[in-house]
């Protein structure tokens, strides 16, 4: 019978959180009936846009029936995933982008919007189990995980967070924890480049 950990490592797989929200992203850019590339006038562009994240968000949460467009909430978040994209000018570089059809244009925007949420998205599950997982452990269960990781995965992580007891890892074991899938994920898109 697998270990507390090995259940939950299983749970925060790449497979689970990841890539699950990805395929449900990618149905929803394929669903969403993009009719240009270019978008010259700034109130498309944003209702473009804002319907866009919506459509998103109904088909990552599974919302049916789906909920309708808010489209001060909707361009609210979107624009804020352009903040982080393209940093605080980031709507004025979107939009200079979609206007100019540079860059593969609108899509591209929706594409790397889609893409922090899929981020965004597959963190917060992942956070959520991690804190299901270590609520759920006696203090003795806490400090058993911790050695089983060292012990399982330690030969993957850099040296100095494992020498002398691994204590960076026992004082950040959450952050370790919720870097896990991503490192998973880097493993395996290493052997599918060869």
């Amino acid at each position: 019978m697998p270990s507390k950990l090995i259940v939950l490592l299983n749970k925060i797989d790449p497979k689970y959180t990841y890539d699950e929200i990805s395929a449900h992203i990618n149905n929803a850019i394929n669903a969403f009936n993009l009719k240009s590339n270019i978008v010259t006038d700034e109130s498309d562009f944003q209702k473009t846009s804002a319907n866009f994240y919506c459509l998103l968000e109904n088909t990552v949460l599974g919302l049916n029936p789906p909920r309708k467009l808010h489209f001060a909430m909707d361009w609210g978040r979107f624009h804020k995933h352009l903040v982080m994209i393209y940093g605080k000018n980031g709507h004025n570089t979107a939009f200079d982008i979609a206007r100019t059809g540079k860059e593969n244009g609108l899509y591209a925007i929706l594409k790397a919007v889609a893409d922090k949420m899929v981020e965004e998205y597959a963190n917060s599950i992942i956070g959520s189990k991690i804190c299901d997982f270590w609520d759920s452990l006696t203090i003795a269960e806490k400090h058993s995980a911790i050695k089983e990781y060292v012990e399982t995965f330690g030969h993957l992580l850099p040296e100095e967070i494992t020498e002398n007891g691994a204590p960076r890892i026992i004082s950040n074991f959450h952050k370790v924890l919720a870097e896990h899938p991503r490192m998973i994920k880097r493993a395996k898109n290493i052997g599918r480049k060869f």
